[in-house]
């Protein structure tokens, strides 16, 4: 079993339970896409042959969706910078993430190593964002006694048991997140939040606007909003941007240079480099992947 464990110096306690589920390696967060590559390769001869990139541009996923080449298995990058932040906002997105990212599995054959892995990876995301909030791993689940993740999931027999299975770890995550007391660092993050929200279409917002918005200095605010989701502010501008980019190019009948301006960047160039660099394809290809 191969799994992708995001978890800080102290999380000591998981990685004991990590080693126990035969987890292959680790990574400590924040961690970057040449940390994943790296660990990638360290793991890729006990991985099986993947499909090549003509295999994978026919395979469709649920739903008749035509899956792109580089979109056609789940980016564990992505889906962490989406259910992180998603989860530290409460937004309800978090959920459709993961969906998303199960659908998208399902192409392999139930028990496949490489999906036991990937599924394991999103199993870890729910895991390290418990822990770093104090919430103690038995209270992610309602029963099962001392098993693991991975014993969890060998229990389980379809893509369909999993998906309701990981959706109810989720679930009960955010609730557990609803419960928690707000502290003093999390008001300021929430505010901050806020903020970015009301001024994302600004080409000139920067993480010094934003302090100057919520009445604090520019390097507390790094701190406070680093420690409290794990990405920098100017991460969450562009999260920000990105996620209000699809919501236009879904609702269709807008020139890209018209969404590109509305979302706060004035190249509509820099913009479809940044859309593509963030999900894999350009602005025109994810319109069209949805139209189908």
């Amino acid at each position: 079993m191969y799994s992708y464990l995001d978890i800080t110096n102290n999380e000591f306690e998981y990685l004991q339970k990590a080693v126990r589920t035969g987890v292959q390696d680790y990574l400590l967060k924040p961690f970057n896409a040449e940390e994943m590559l790296t660990m990638l390769e360290r793991i890729k001869p006990k991985l099986p042959v993947l499909p090549q990139e003509s295999e994978s541009a026919e395979l469709r996923g649920q739903g008749g969706e035509v899956l792109h080449s580089r979109a056609g298995m789940p980016d564990l990058g992505h889906l962490r910078d989406a259910v992180v932040l998603d989860l530290r906002m409460k937004d309800s997105e978090t959920l459709e993430e993961v969906r998303k990212a199960i659908r998208q599995l399902s192409k392999y054959k139930w028990g496949d190593e490489y999906a036991d892995a990937m599924l394991m990876g999103i199993v870890s995301l729910a895991l390290s964002f418990a822990s770093e909030r104090g919430i103690p791993y038995d209270r992610l689940w309602e029963n099962g006694g001392d098993n693991s993740p991975y014993e969890r999931l060998r229990e389980l027999d379809s893509w369909e048991a999993a998906e309701g299975w990981m959706l109810a770890l989720y679930r009960k995550l955010i609730q557990l997140m609803e419960n928690m007391r707000p502290t003093k660092a999390s008001n300021l993050f929430v505010a901050a939040i806020n903020y970015i929200e009301e001024h994302y279409a600004d080409s000139e917002l920067s993480a010094e606007q934003v302090s100057c918005g919520v009445f604090v200095d520019p390097s507390y605010l790094r701190r406070v909003f680093r420690k409290e989701s794990g990405f920098s502010i100017v991460d969450h501008i562009t999260h920000i941007r990105m996620k209000k980019a699809k919501e236009l190019l879904l609702k269709g009948n807008r020139k890209l240079s018209e969404i590109a301006e509305s979302v706060g960047y004035s190249d509509p160039n820099y913009f479809g480099k940044c859309f593509k660099k963030r999900f894999g394809m350009t602005p025109t290809e994810y319109e069209q992947l949805k139209k189908r």
